[in-house]
């Protein structure tokens, strides 16, 4: 006799002895709703949103309305917090951990500099960007030496040598002579001695201008010349 499954009352249910057995069968079925709250799940995104410290502290530098010390430079006036320069900069660093009246009066004021090679300076120091090289690069390079940053001073050598020229050799050479850069001395005076510059050198307004102010940087420019001229002799 085949068994069929029944309906039960609840009265029947409740005068079930402890000793019958009772079997349940159960079908599951899932909505649609819940599988379309799991498409939507699978929708949002489990990226993090970019950081934007460079760009943030890029605007600190541009409104230039927050800092601890007032830097005038030229005709401009710019705000900066003594800690970060101090910890960037072993210059500015020497500056502010002694009594100086700079750092007594939050005041400092730079009269060797151009304002606008300051504000680069001061981007980079907060950024650790340098979007002017085209333009500053000569500039930023001494700015960079006086106050010891020797990654900007890097960044800026690179650039200079990179893009050396008949009208940026001699410019170069001086920069590296005041500067005591013996590399960059020594790849400028490798690249004037090229038979296809040197010819051209004495021409130029800047041999000119060298010759009256680093006389020794034309004895030097002429011993690379002829140290170039017996090598290809040889």
């Amino acid at each position: 006799m085949a068994w069929a499954p029944k309906k039960l009352k609840c009265a029947e249910l409740l005068s079930c002895k402890h000793t019958d057995k009772l079997h349940v069968k159960c079908t599951v079925t899932a909505t649609d709703g819940n599988l379309d709250q799991t498409k939507e799940i699978q929708q949002v995104s489990l990226r993090p949103l970019p950081g934007k410290l460079i760009a943030d502290l890029n605007a600190l530098v541009d409104r230039n309305t927050f800092g601890d010390v007032a830097i005038l430079v030229g005709d401009q006036r710019f705000l900066a917090y003594k800690g970060v320069l101090s910890v960037r900069s072993s210059g500015f660093a020497a500056m502010f951990n002694h009594p100086m009246q700079e750092n007594i009066e939050n005041s400092v004021t730079i009269d060797d500099v151009e304002p606008e090679v300051f504000k680069e300076l001061l981007r980079y120091i907060y950024t650790d960007e340098v979007t002017c090289l085209e333009t500053m690069a000569f500039k930023l390079y001494a700015t960079a030496d006086k106050y010891a940053l020797s990654t900007l001073k890097s960044i800026c050598r690179c650039h200079i040598l990179k893009t050396l020229s008949l009208d940026t050799g001699i410019k170069t050479l001086m920069l590296g002579d005041t500067h005591s850069d013996r590399d960059m001395k020594e790849y400028t005076l490798q690249f004037l001695s090229r038979s296809g510059v040197a010819g051209k050198l004495t021409s130029t307004a800047d041999w000119k201008k060298m010759f009256l102010t680093h006389p020794h940087l034309v004895n030097e420019t002429f011993d690379a010349l002829a140290r170039k001229v017996a090598s290809t002799e040889e």
